[in-house]
């Protein structure tokens, strides 16, 4: 356990319930056997109109500590636990990673845009968004910044959730994103498998994530768009968007 002086670190975490950057924090700490108290300030509900930021306090540095920024979240309990590192030894090897963290961050951000919106041509730029941020990835996992496999590292905790995402919705709603990135495909199917990956991102979650969706009225899971898509496109075609 990481300390401060004589005191014993406590990380606290307030989020809504499938908040993906609170999923970052509970894996990160999970696999330094750290524990993690969570107040959950919402389910998703479609109704809810507040936005409660996600917020992670550090307890027992003297001051209680608040930190509110996804990836600044990682670094910190990176930094808390020196012996158990993450990240890699070689400072370029850790920043080329730091910076697969940045884009798989900013394709999380509009993926979670793509799954409110409730309008097709809203849904078709979101899309295009999302896409092209996934290509970003996918050339950098081609140009070698990353092979997954091994030991999980930050950037296997950062990318999971949206990884973990993106399967749920080509499994159950036919979006087929992944299918034309074999590399990102290879990552989701490593990370699928790590064990304590499996403990934070369950099939429970998975189902609470499909639902809050549908509860939203999201087109992303709409079965007849996907259908249209598919009679215009071709079985096995994911959607694509323009933006």
């Amino acid at each position: 356990m990481a300390d401060h002086g004589s005191q014993p670190t406590r990380l606290h975490l307030e989020s809504w319930a499938l908040c993906p950057i609170a999923q970052r924090v509970l894996i990160a700490a999970a696999l330094r056997g750290h524990p993690v108290t969570r107040r959950i300030t919402s389910g998703g509900e479609p109704q809810s109109t507040t936005i409660e930021p996600t917020i992670l306090t550090l307890h027992g540095a003297g001051a209680d500590v608040q930190v509110t920024d996804g990836l600044a979240m990682v670094e910190l309990v990176e930094d808390l636990f020196p012996d158990h590192p993450l990240h890699p030894r070689d400072p370029v090897a850790r920043a080329v990673h730091r910076n697969l963290m940045a884009i798989g961050a900013e394709a999380q951000t509009r993926l979670s845009r793509a799954a409110r919106d409730r309008q097709a041509q809203d849904l078709d730029l979101s899309l295009g968004n999302l896409e092209a941020q996934l290509g970003r990835l996918e050339a950098r996992l081609a140009a070698g910044d990353h092979a997954p496999g091994g030991r999980v590292a930050n950037v296997d905790v950062v990318l999971a959730p949206l990884l973990w995402r993106l399967r749920i919705l080509d499994e159950q709603a036919g979006t087929h994103l992944l299918q034309r990135f074999a590399r990102l495909r290879g990552w989701s199917d490593w990370l699928a498998v790590q064990p304590v990956l499996r403990d934070i991102l369950t099939a429970e979650a998975a189902d609470l994530y499909f639902a809050v969706l549908h509860a939203r009225r999201a087109l992303i899971v709409d079965a007849e768009v996907s259908l249209a898509w598919q009679s215009v496109a071709g079985p096995g075609i994911g959607l694509r968007g323009a933006g």
